[in-house]
Parts: C-alpha cells; sequence; structure tokens
C-alpha cells in the first residue's frame, strides 16, 4: 500500500483552497485540478509500505505529542516543470507545524522507516500539468484563511483515490 502523513482540511478551508483553484483556471490554458477530496498538507511521503507496517504506523502517529494549532493558508506559487508548471497555495511560516512535523519525523527515522526527506516546503498542490499565458496572468494576492489543524492522518492512495487509514486527533 502507498501511504503518506498528512493535513486534511475542514469544510471552510476546503472551500478557500477551491477558490484559489477556481482563480487559476481563470488564467489556465490547461492543467489537471486536484478535486476536492484531495486537497491535503503532506507531511511526510512513505511510498509502498506492508500491511504490518501499517498497522505500525498507527501506532506510532498516536504515540507523536501534539496539541492543536492553526495554518494560515496564504499566496498562490508554482514549482515549474518546463513548459507547464504544479501550482500551489502556501503555507504561512507556522512553528507548532515544523516543531510537530520534526518530532513525527524522528520518529519515522528512529522506527527505521525511509520516506521523503527533500527540505520541506509546506503547500497544498492544487493543480499539475498547468500551462499559463505567460504574457496575461493576473493573479492578485488573496486574503488568506486561518484553518486549525485539530488532527493528523495516516493516508493510503492509488494515484486515483485517497483512503484514510488511521487518524490521530490532536489534544489541548
Amino acid at each position: 500500500m502507498r501511504l503518506f502523513i498528512a493535513i486534511n482540511f475542514p469544510p471552510g478551508a476546503l472551500s478557500y483552497l477551491q477558490d484559489q483553484q477556481r482563480r487559476l483556471e481563470e488564467v489556465a490554458l490547461e492543467g489537471r485540478f486536484v478535486a476536492p477530496d484531495k486537497l491535503h498538507l503532506t507531511l511526510a511521503f512513505l511510498g509502498e509500505v506492508s500491511m504490518a507496517d501499517s498497522a505500525h504506523l498507527s501506532t506510532l502517529l498516536r504515540e507523536v505529542e501534539g496539541e492543536p494549532f492553526e495554518l494560515k493558508l496564504q499566496g498562490l506559487g508554482s514549482f515549474r516543470r518546463g513548459r507547464s508548471a504544479l501550482w500551489w497555495v502556501g503555507i504561512e511560516d507556522s512553528p507548532p507545524l515544523l516543531e510537530y512535523r520534526e518530532r513525527l519525523c524522528n520518529r519515522l527515522l528512529d522506527e527505521g522507516y525511509d520516506f521523503d526527506q527533500r527540505p520541506f516546503r509546506p503547500h497544498v498542490t492544487i493543480a499539475r500539468q498547468v500551462v499559463v499565458d505567460e504574457d496575461n496572468t493576473p493573479i492578485s494576492p488573496s486574503k488568506g484563511y486561518i484553518t486549525g489543524v485539530n488532527r493528523i492522518s495516516l493516508m493510503e492512495s492509488d494515484y486515483r483515490t485517497y483512503r484514510e487509514v488511521y487518524a490521530k486527533e490532536l489534544i489541548k
């Protein structure tokens, strides 16, 4: 099974993210826009993991300490890939997010899990393979949206669908 650990968003935040997608769609010549039920913030991508490891990861996630915190979704950006780009909504600097992720990643490393360890750039992917008219891309800055984070999810992905395998509630 293909697993990742993520923050899934409540309805208000999803609405904000969809508004940002619509703003991008207005200037996109082409692209694949992420379905609302797949909009998330990845904390750690684990890749292919056995069923036994899935159960162990649920236990590990349960043991990582964390309290609820807030995130501010802010700004549109892109990672260019030739002619097209992956577009995202950024996350304003959040010490609680970075601290939780560090505790999580340290536990994963302590337990011997292999995961993507590239530098963490918190963002929510909203579209892939997007081509925009470079001479006519008036995407003005948006106000941003503050959302609460109360749970962390272990997710399974088969490229078409995402399924929550386990969720840890953050408790104050």
